[in-house]
């Protein structure tokens, strides 16, 4: 027995933002509040590090009339060989699409709140390490869901 296929429900044309990780999520939340920008940005399209469900969603959303923006940590593909792979066959078979626009973070998303506190002229390699001296001013700072 399958379990049951969920019909494909129709979305409204427009700007969807789609991604990994709650991080991102919440930095655009937060931006469509602050600036009253017209987008969707919906815990649905957001998943946590997979490039295959990335993938999903943009081939979800392509059904309608949609110009998607998809962003994600590119340190994340940089330590892991496989995600590093379906990352760039993603991005070669929808680079030239016109509705579709990659922006990916290097080292992560924690490096762009840093810079809102610090001169960052040195260099992260990794979010650990962007993570480590954003809670020098957000000490409260994680990566969590309950984290406010």
């Amino acid at each position: 027995m399958g379990g049951r296929k969920q019909k494909f429900k129709q979305v409204k044309p427009g700007i969807y933002i789609i991604g990994e990780g709650i991080t991102e999520q919440y930095y655009f939340t937060h931006l469509k509040h602050i600036y009253n920008f017209s987008c969707t940005v919906r815990p649905r399209f957001f998943c946590n590090t997979c490039i295959t469900e990335i993938e999903n969603r943009i081939k979800e959303l392509l059904r309608g009339d949609i110009i998607i923006i998809c962003v994600f940590d590119a340190d994340v593909s940089k330590r892991n060989q496989k995600e590093n792979i379906k990352l760039q066959k993603l991005q070669q078979k929808y680079g030239n699409n016109k509705n579709v626009i990659f922006c990916d973070s290097l080292p992560s998303i924690e490096y762009w709140f840093l810079i809102h506190y610090k001169d960052t002229c040195p260099h992260f390699t990794t979010s650990k390490e962007a993570e480590k001296e954003l809670n020098k001013f957000i000490t409260d700072y994680e990566k969590t869901e309950t984290s406010q």
